[in-house]
């Protein structure tokens, strides 16, 4: 029997387990920055395929009965950070 690694690429959403922790989080910053009319400095050169909590669950879902190794899981589209 073999076995299959999933790996997840960067997870996007804002989390509501522990509110506490917002700022920790890349969406987190973002939104603080919003409120506060701060600089937010990102990079040029990191290059991303982002998906939500939802979608990332679906995609293990159907990956689950089909893969085998290590399988990259991402979303649709490739943008910079």
């Amino acid at each position: 029997m073999g076995a299959t690694v999933i790996r997840l690429p960067l997870m996007i959403g804002v989390s509501s387990i522990c509110p506490e922790r917002k700022t920790r989080h890349f969406c987190g910053q973002m939104l603080q920055a919003i409120d506060t009319g701060s600089e937010l400095r990102l990079f040029s050169d990191e290059y991303r395929t982002p998906v939500d909590l939802h979608s990332a669950a679906q995609g293990i879902i159907e990956l689950m009965d089909r893969a085998q190794g290590v399988v990259h899981l991402g979303g649709r589209t490739r943008i910079s950070r």
